[in-house]
């Protein structure tokens, strides 16, 4: 069905009601599995054979908009770990080339 308008509610059960009626129910779902989910699309995922469709127990509220849980101050530690490895990395190359341009250009001169 399709909403007429943009006046409706969304209960906490997923219902979506416009003039006092239940147009239809969001479908939220929770699986025991889902590595098992196929990429559908750029931002969906289809169920496959081995994903089991479990109970969800949470509420729906209109309004509000879900926090991330990613731990932001974690994930940029991490960022700066890589980065200073690939610094690491990049002076260790760099020591490299100059090691193997004195070995070509001064010791060839002997």
């Amino acid at each position: 069905d399709r909403l007429n308008g943009s006046d409706f509610t969304i209960s906490y059960r997923g219902e979506v009601i416009q003039n006092g009626e239940t147009v239809d129910t969001l479908r939220v779902r929770k699986f025991e599995n889902p590595e098992s989910l196929r990429k559908y699309g750029f931002n969906l995922l289809t169920a496959t054979g081995e994903s089991q469709d479990a109970a969800f127990e949470g509420t729906i509220q209109q309004g509000f908009v879900e926090r991330s849980n990613v731990d932001s101050v974690k994930e940029m530690v991490d960022m700066i770990t890589v980065l200073r490895a690939y610094e690491s990395n990049q002076k260790l190359i760099q020591y490299q080339d100059s090691t193997l341009d004195k070995a070509v250009n001064e010791i060839g001169r002997i």
